[in-house]
């Protein structure tokens, strides 16, 4: 029933279109246990790979395989800037590897490690809504306190945001 979550999931997340398309039973479990960690309220995003592994039966060819798409996937999340180029694998062991996304290769990704974790990148209207959120708090002593806030948006179009108030508000 995660899917169904996911539908009803109120945080806001990003997903490239490869998401939509599943090559095979596999693929679309991988890409669904992807999905689950991304859409959660948490700048850090956390991949069980431990519970991954333990859900799929499959010989070492087509692990390869997953392994490649699972590369793919990540990089295509940085690519769409989504997630950053770092990463943090955990071992069953507790020890911790960085790494970078770019250099990942099938090698690195084990049926030892317990965990990977990702970070969001935080978009800049989440920031800008930060910001108003907070100016409407701000006490200001007798003034109005304008804020000009310039973002773009995808079609390259410039907005304004003022954000202003004074003390009677």
């Amino acid at each position: 029933m995660a899917v169904e979550e996911l539908f009803y999931f109120s945080y806001p997340f990003q997903l490239p279109k490869s998401f939509l398309i599943s090559r095979n039973k596999n693929d679309l479990r991988l890409k669904v246990q992807l999905i689950e960690s991304l859409a959660v309220n948490e700048q850090e995003k956390i991949l069980d790979l431990e519970e991954f592994f333990n859900r799929i039966n499959v010989r070492n060819n087509h692990l390869i395989r997953i392994k490649k798409s699972m590369i793919e996937l990540f990089k295509e999340l940085v690519e769409n800037k989504i997630i950053q180029n770092k990463l943090e694998i955990i071992l069953k062991s507790g020890k911790k590897i960085h790494g970078l996304i770019k250099n990942l290769s099938t090698t690195d990704i084990t049926r030892r490690i317990k965990i990977i974790k990702l970070t969001q990148i935080l978009k800049k209207l989440y920031k800008i809504l930060a910001v108003l959120f907070a100016c409407f708090f701000l006490k200001v002593k007798q003034k109005v306190l304008p804020i000009k806030l310039y973002f773009t948006i995808q079609n390259r179009s410039k907005i304004q945001l003022y954000c202003g108030f004074n003390k009677s508000l």
